[in-house]
C-alpha cells in the first residue's frame, strides 16, 4: 500500500508542472494576428501584411501578443511547438510580443533557420522591434518585424531601416536646406547692396 502511495505521489510531482505549464499557453488559433493584450489598433492591416508575407515567401508567420513576464525565448520555443507553427512544410515563424515587458522574440522553424543568420535576427529584435515597442509604437514594431524578416529570408537584409532613423535623415536634410536658404538669402542681399552702392557712385 505504501509503495502504491509513493508511486502516485511521484506521478503527481512529475506531471503537475507539465499540466501547469500547458495551462499558461493560449489555445491554438488559426488567426495570423493573436493580440491577447489588445495593443494593436490596425489588426486587419497587419493581418494583410502577413497574408502577403506568406504568399511571397511560402512561409507562415504568426504574431502572438501576451502580457508575459517570463523569459520570452523559452516561452516562444514551447508555444512554437504547442501550436506547430509552419505545419508539415516546416516553414513557420512565431513573432512573440510581451505587452508587459515591451520585448519580443522570434522563433523560426528548421526549414527556414538553416538559411538565416542568428545575428541578423538578434539585431532586428534589439535595434528595430524592441525600441519601437518601448516607444509604444506597436504597429511600427510589427511592420519592422514583417518587412525585415522578408529581407532576411531573401538575403537582402542590410540592417534595420526604422521610421525613426528615416525621420532623423530627413531632419538633417531639412536643416541643411534651411541653412542653404539663409546663406543664399544673406548673400543675395549683400550683392544687391553692392549693386546699389556702385550705381550711387
Amino acid at each position: 500500500m505504501k509503495i502504491i502511495k509513493k508511486i502516485i505521489f511521484a506521478l503527481i510531482v512529475l506531471f503537475t508542472p507539465i499540466f501547469c505549464l500547458a495551462a499558461d499557453f493560449p489555445e491554438k488559433s488559426d488567426k495570423l494576428v493573436n493580440d491577447y493584450s489588445k495593443i494593436f489598433n490596425n489588426v486587419d492591416s497587419i493581418e494583410q501584411k502577413l497574408v502577403d508575407f506568406e504568399r511571397n515567401n511560402q512561409a507562415r508567420m504568426v504574431i502572438v501578443v501576451l502580457p508575459l513576464k517570463s523569459d520570452l525565448n523559452d516561452y516562444a520555443d514551447q508555444l512554437f511547438s504547442q501550436w506547430n507553427v509552419g505545419g508539415r512544410e516546416d516553414k513557420g515563424i512565431l513573432f512573440l510580443i510581451s505587452s508587459e515587458k515591451k520585448e519580443s522574440a522570434l522563433k523560426l522553424s528548421y526549414g527556414l533557420s538553416e538559411n538565416v543568420k542568428k545575428e541578423q535576427v538578434d539585431e532586428l529584435i534589439s535595434k528595430g522591434i524592441n525600441p519601437a515597442l518601448l516607444e509604444g509604437n506597436y504597429a511600427n514594431a510589427a511592420d519592422l518585424g514583417v518587412k525585415n524578416l522578408e529581407k532576411i529570408l531573401k538575403g537582402e537584409y542590410n540592417g534595420v531601416q526604422s521610421k525613426s532613423s528615416n525621420n532623423w535623415v530627413f531632419g538633417v536634410i531639412f536643416l541643411f536646406v534651411v541653412l542653404f536658404i539663409i546663406i543664399a538669402s544673406a548673400y543675395g542681399r549683400q550683392e544687391r547692396r553692392r549693386i546699389i552702392y556702385n550705381k550711387e557712385k
